[in-house]
């Protein structure tokens, strides 16, 4: 008969993470390449094929005590996930807890190189549809590009992404209620002069085309 360990770990962020597996060792240094940080596991019990029920009996003595849990299902092999109790619990623990450095290095390094689909970008868009922007997740964007240079080659290839296309009206009204009633600071010198430069050469083609 094969053995599997019931295992649980403590992630940076307090998090309790229960998992199963034959090579506990070999399966830590997956979740340390993976989360970022090396685990300390506890093995729980040791089990046979019904692995999978001890998995859930585990996760679910865990949340039984309200512990905020890193697991996303209720074990089983990912089978079922969390109900709505539990969603309670977990939503009123988290509110307000942010990630650590630590974690959301590990979720960048993760998602970088990956691609979505065209499919995948569509339906993200019609989920963050009259969804208000995160206002944490703005200033954090905006404190990490302060009093940084831009890369040249992103301006460019951002650029050629917007070349040849245009707003729709819905589009237009939106960008124009967001902005009503807001005030533009100050503009330095050198954006004065680079926007007069697209003026003066925007009608200088205007002129050109006339004659």
């Amino acid at each position: 008969m094969i053995k599997y360990s019931i295992y649980s770990f403590l992630t940076p962020d307090g998090l309790c993470y229960v998992g199963a597996s034959r090579n506990v060792p070999r399966r830590m240094r997956e979740h340390a390449a993976k989360l970022g940080f090396k685990p300390t596991p506890t093995i729980l019990e040791t089990c046979g094929d019904d692995w999978r029920d001890r998995e859930h009996h585990w996760i679910e003595q865990y949340r039984l005590r309200q512990l905020p849990m890193a697991n996303r299902t209720a074990g089983r092999n990912g089978c079922e996930g969390h109900s709505d109790a539990t969603r309670r619990v977990l939503s009123e623990k988290l509110r307000g807890r942010m990630p650590s450095e630590a974690t959301l290095k590990a979720a960048r390094a993760a998602r970088t190189g990956s691609v979505h689909s065209e499919e995948t970008r569509r339906k993200m868009s019609e989920a963050a549809k009259g969804r208000p922007a995160n206002m944490i997740g703005v200033q954090r964007s905006a404190e990490a590009r302060r009093g940084k240079a831009r890369d040249p080659d992103i301006g460019k290839r951002i650029s050629e992404a917007k070349r040849g296309k245009s707003f729709s009206d819905a589009h237009r009204a939106a960008l124009a209620e967001a902005k009503r009633g807001t005030k533009r600071g100050p503009q330095s010198e050198e954006t004065k002069a680079k926007i007069s430069a697209k003026r003066l050469a925007y009608w200088a083609r205007v002129k050109a085309a006339a004659t």
